[in-house]
């Protein structure tokens, strides 16, 4: 039973991705690509008074339209204070009504050199292959942040429709976390 289960579950896990560019699309014509998915998770730590801070980070998209391929090219901002330590790329291409992933291996790291002053700051660029109307995007990123200071703001929507959105932090029992609200009104 359980081995049916599996295969109805993928069958339908496929035809799902197969039908989103026609239900995107309608929903959103005027756009050239939504977010399916963002998702941050935190996890802070506090080991002998030091915090430790992990930020895991996945976005999906889907292109609805030719435009897709000016979005191929994409590069990640980071510094010492805010360290990369894991990435994982892929696109996935639509072809027959299916999805076949495109793994992204050549990623290129270089100094974020400013004209004003040296911060450290690195780049990290790569390009997503095979991006057409109906292919997939999804990144997966790990960053050890070093200060809780530099823990950014989330923002639940973008210039581009987010379909679905979800940030979840796991502290220690020790930890007292403050939340404020921004412009909700």
């Amino acid at each position: 039973m359980k081995k049916y289960t599996f295969i109805l579950s993928l069958f339908l896990a496929w035809s799902a991705n197969s039908q989103d560019l026609k239900k995107y699309k309608k929903l959103y014509p005027n756009d050239d690509v939504i977010r399916l998915q963002q998702e941050i998770v935190l996890h802070i730590k506090l080991d002998n008074g030091t915090f430790s801070i992990k930020k895991d980070v996945f976005e999906e998209d889907l292109y609805l339209n030719n435009s897709a391929n000016y979005n191929s090219k994409r590069s990640l901002s980071y510094a010492t204070f805010f360290n990369l330590d894991t990435i994982e790329a892929s696109s996935f291409s639509l072809q027959d009504d299916k999805y076949t992933e495109n793994k992204v291996t050549n990623f290129n790291k270089k100094n974020n050199l400013n004209d004003s002053f040296y911060d450290d700051s690195k780049e990290l660029s790569f390009i997503y292959p095979k991006l057409a109307k109906g292919s997939k995007t999804q990144l997966k990123l790990q960053y050890s942040i070093k200060n809780p200071r530099f823990l950014n703001a989330f923002f639940f929507g973008d210039f581009y429709p987010v379909i679905r959105n979800k940030v979840t932090i796991i502290a220690d029992k020790d930890i007292e976390l403050i939340f404020k609200p921004f412009h909700l009104k």
